[in-house]
């Protein structure tokens, strides 16, 4: 069943990476998971807008990862009211990943 094999693999990379971010802090800077996989694939996570509120979590994003998907943040029902798109908490989060070099979807 390979889609919970990736779904499997996909929770283990991003509990590797908090575990990993967690120990740097005072030990020699390993390479982060976007390094070394790098040349294969782009290694993401799910964010909220509030993730880069917090250090800790601004700090991981930006390390590990060098993709971000929008949580519910940039869904239809966030964005659109009866008369207007409202793009403001987007763009609150797309601004500083983009800034950060991380590709968001």
């Amino acid at each position: 069943m390979p889609c919970r094999r990736v779904a499997f693999v996909t929770r283990n990379i991003c509990f590797a990476a908090a575990l990993s971010s967690a120990h740097l802090t005072n030990a020699v800077a390993e390479p982060s998971l976007r390094e070394v996989f790098t040349q294969h694939f782009r290694i993401g996570a799910a964010s909220a807008p509030s993730a880069g509120q917090d250090d800790t979590q601004r700090e991981l994003l930006v390390r590990q990862f060098n993709s971000v998907t929008a949580e519910n943040i940039m869904k239809p029902a966030a964005l659109a009211s009866c008369d207007y798109y409202n793009f403001g908490a987007a763009d609150s989060m797309v601004g500083p990943v983009a800034k950060a070099g991380i590709a968001t979807r």
